[in-house]
């Protein structure tokens, strides 16, 4: 089953998100809220998020399915944190709009900080731009934020293979069981305020986990991998370290309760 786009708490379908739709979101939020004469300053901070999952279910005694088809969660949205001039005071409210970053939903999140906002006393200032100095990024992959789903699934088929050659080569092939998920996930982030301030950023990341577990010997082991670029993705010794860590916990020692 793949979970992509699907329907906003709207009922219209989430669309994919680049990061240029964002930034045109946020500078259209900052051209209604410049022009707003009660709006004394505010910060407007759009994002998109998306994560494909792949579930690991491996049963020795039923190995069929182990590999799980993708799964794919998308959302995004936008908010305004706004100040506005209340008599001879100040006042602090904020919207947000989740599922669509149409015109008429960033409208109806300025609304929501105009409704929610309340006096407040302690409320210091949004930031000014800084200069630039030279990035060191950037830290993202291309390659996660256009991952084919049958790429994420051969991901998951090597941490399995990984576990299962290490356990095989120790000589179990039954009463063993393997449980974890391979995922990817990719995400844009845009902040900007009355200021001046304008700033986007893509991440990137991939993680694996699997679980290996020796019913006859009730030991488990743990193999993970965490990485942000998908070249260094190595899935296959993540299945291995799983499997060597069940396999070490089976001459695990337990101390009897005393003083040492």
């Amino acid at each position: 089953m793949t979970i992509r786009g699907g329907h906003n708490t709207k009922g219209t379908a989430i669309k994919n998100i680049e990061l240029q739709d964002l930034l045109d979101s946020v500078e259209f939020a900052r051209g209604l809220l410049d022009d707003a004469r009660t709006v004394l300053e505010a910060e407007v901070c759009a994002s998109w998020h998306e994560q494909q999952t792949v579930r690991i279910a491996y049963d020795a005694e039923h190995p069929a399915e182990a590999i799980q088809a993708v799964q794919t969660v998308t959302a995004y949205g936008l908010s305004i944190l706004a100040v506005f001039a209340e008599g001879t005071g100040r006042s602090v409210g904020f919207g947000v709009t989740a599922g669509d970053i149409a015109r008429e939903d960033i409208l109806e999140a300025l609304d929501q900080a105009r409704q929610s906002a309340r006096p407040e006393t302690t409320y210091g200032s949004l930031p000014d731009p800084v200069k630039e100095t030279t990035a060191a990024g950037p830290f993202y992959d291309p390659q996660v934020l256009t991952l084919a789903e049958e790429e994420l699934t051969q991901a998951a088929i090597e941490a399995l293979d990984g576990a299962l050659t290490t356990f095989r080569d120790a000589g179990h092939v039954r009463q063993l069981r393997l449980v974890g998920e391979v995922w990817s996930r990719a995400e844009h982030l845009v902040v900007g305020n009355t200021h001046g301030l304008l700033a986007a950023d893509t991440m990137t990341g991939a993680l694996a986990t699997l679980q290996g577990h020796l019913s006859a010997t009730q030991a488990s082991g743990l193999g993970t991998c965490a990485v942000s670029c998908w070249r260094d993705f190595a899935t296959y010794e993540a299945g291995v370290e799983a499997a060597q860590q069940a396999l070490q916990m089976q001459h695990n020692v337990t101390v009897a309760p005393g003083d040492y």
